[in-house]
């Protein structure tokens, strides 16, 4: 029950109960229920960054890709699921047709696995080659968003 703070009994029960549901509904292929009970878990006041990317992934297969992108943003910044959530979401976004979005995640994911892979005292070097890319990039999506936004009205 690591992560649940000053939690009650009453309510740590109610989050074991919400997660063993999510996990016996993720490993019968029952998506949806998992992800409804890992966003009880949620309320609950479980807020561990896995809980967050289980249903980012799990969000991430189903056409409520929203709120998969918005679970996939809590984790980020933790080690454990920076990559992987970077690689969902580029997936996300590649998906819904927002190519240049989706490079700016997958040049994230990149840059981690790059800085992963060598050695420590060389890792922020590694970070800091990427960040003009990925600035450039982002700021490329966005002029194409906003240009095509006017374009619209």
């Amino acid at each position: 029950m690591r992560g649940t703070g000053m939690l009650n009994q009453n309510q740590q029960s109610r989050i074991m109960l919400h997660l063993s549901q999510a996990i016996d509904s993720q490993t019968k292929n029952h998506d949806a229920q998992a992800a409804e009970e890992l966003e009880h878990a949620l309320d609950a006041g479980f807020t561990l960054p896995a809980v967050y990317f289980d249903l980012g992934y799990l969000r991430s297969r189903t056409d409520r890709t929203e709120s998969a992108f918005k679970y996939l943003q809590q984790c980020f910044r933790h080690d454990e699921y920076g990559l992987a959530a970077r690689m969902i979401s580029g997936q996300i976004q590649q998906k819904e047709g927002r190519l240049k979005e989706a490079a700016v995640e997958y040049l994230e994911a990149l840059k981690i696995a790059d800085s992963a892979v060598v050695p420590p005292d060389q890792s922020d070097s590694i970070r800091q080659l990427y960040e003009p890319i990925v600035e450039s990039q982002e700021a490329y999506a966005n002029f194409r968003s906003v240009s095509r936004q006017r374009h619209e009205w």
